[in-house]
């Protein structure tokens, strides 16, 4: 790992950053010249990680995704799952870029904060999304929140603390696709998204901001997401508003283009 990205990650617990030095340093012993680059990505690099509960997030990116070749890295990935709480996504060099139209959300998340460990490869610099595909995956994920969350109501039916449960589970989950929309109604539609390099306007990348300028951007008070356990009823009633909000948003868009 270079110094730079070891500074990059310095807020990491000791032992979650000796995880991934290991796990750098096993990728290219196993690897080779296969080893594109192992990016870190999520609350690893957005500064809300929680050594207790969070997953550290990354990427292994191969020049050759072939049997033979994910052998290879295996028992390092399986090493670091069981020691760190590290989950992988495998892909290969020459399928992100072509891929950008499916995963516009994630791949904007990781263009715009994320640290090369290991390899030479930057797949994801300069890495551009339109924003007519942001805006149809947008629409995707937010509906499918608003139905998960239904079912997950009656899951709960009567027991205020697991409504509470996934109520804050879902929260966390809607963090990137509200601040991408954000970010989507920032600018006009059909062109690219670069990585946000100028955050003017743009809530900083944790829960808290990007939920109050959400409830700001479409009027809704969000002050019952941040006390859940104190009222699940309530709270449920405000974040089934604001997911309102947001997909009517992202159909106006669609409408407007």
């Amino acid at each position: 790992m270079t110094e730079a990205a070891r500074a990059s990650l310095s807020a990491l617990p000791k032992e979650t950053h000796a995880v991934l030095d290991e796990l750098a340093s096993a990728l290219e012993r196993a690897a080779g010249p296969n080893l594109a680059a192992l990016v870190v990505h999520g609350s690893a690099v957005r500064g809300d990680f929680e050594p207790a509960r969070s997953d550290v997030d990354v990427v292994v990116v191969l020049h050759d995704s072939s049997l033979e070749r994910l052998d290879e890295v295996a028992e390092p990935l399986l090493l670091a799952r069981n020691a760190g709480r590290v989950e992988a996504m495998i892909l290969r060099l020459d399928e992100i870029a072509r891929s950008a139209d499916v995963f516009p959300v994630f791949y904007a998340d990781i263009a715009e904060r994320h640290v090369v460990v290991a390899g030479s490869a930057r797949p994801f610099d300069g890495l551009e999304i339109e924003k007519r595909h942001l805006r149809l995956r947008l629409e995707q994920e937010l509906r499918e929140h608003k139905i998960r969350m239904k079912r997950a109501a009656v899951d709960a039916s009567g027991q205020p603390r697991a409504l509470a449960g996934a109520l804050e589970r879902k929260l966390r989950q809607v963090r990137s696709p509200l601040r991408a929309l954000l970010k989507l109604k920032g600018g006009s539609s059909g062109g690219p998204v670069g990585p946000l390099r100028d955050p003017s306007g743009i809530p900083e990348d944790r829960l808290e901001p990007v939920l109050r300028a959400a409830g700001a951007a479409y009027g809704v008070n969000v002050d019952a997401l941040f006390h859940i356990r104190r009222d699940p009823g309530a709270a449920h009633a405000v974040f089934r508003k604001l997911l309102d909000a947001a997909v009517e948003d992202v159909d106006r868009m669609e409408d407007a283009a």
